[in-house]
């Protein structure tokens, strides 16, 4: 037998020996690997938080930005639109008053009370003719000659 020249034993035993080799470094943690790994998820997680926590403060900062108090709800329930709310508040914060004291005030009724007339007046402009703008001259009428509604009729249902 020469040293080049494998037998089927030989060949098998190196097998054997490679799996267990394989076997051995995989029941063995790679700590580097490990390492990169729990470090990539750490940044993950954080970039999750930061993400979160930017996500809250801009909710907070819209809750801040509208401002809507009690007061105004109540008026905006009430049917009151923006502009007559800001009217409101003009006043309230005038007289130093608050927002419900501020449309019982004679300003605040006078104020509404000319929205109304402008609205009645706009409502009570005539507007445009609303016809059909073509005249049909030929109409069953008194006075046709049977041939005559006979040929109108069928014009009109053909």
């Amino acid at each position: 037998m020469q040293n080049d020249e494998y037998t089927p034993e030989d060949v098998l035993d190196e097998e054997q020996n490679d799996t267990e080799d394989s076997t051995l470094e995989d029941s063995t943690p790679n700590w580097e690997d490990e390492a990169k790994k729990s470090k990539a998820l750490a940044l993950k997680w954080e970039a999750i938080a930061k993400r979160k926590a930017k996500r809250e403060t801009e909710q907070k900062n819209l809750l801040k930005e509208t401002n809507v108090s009690a007061e105004e709800l109540k008026l905006i329930a009430r049917g009151l639109s923006d502009e007559d709310i800001v009217q409101a508040q003009v006043i309230a914060k005038g007289k130093g008053i608050t927002l419900p004291e501020a449309t019982k005030d004679p300003m605040f009724v006078a104020y509404q009370d000319k929205l109304k007339e402008l609205q009645r007046s706009e409502e009570a402009k005539l507007g445009a003719s609303r016809g059909s703008g073509q005249v049909n001259t030929e109409t069953f009428r008194s006075g046709l000659s049977r041939e005559e509604h006979k040929a109108l009729w069928q014009k009109q249902n053909s």
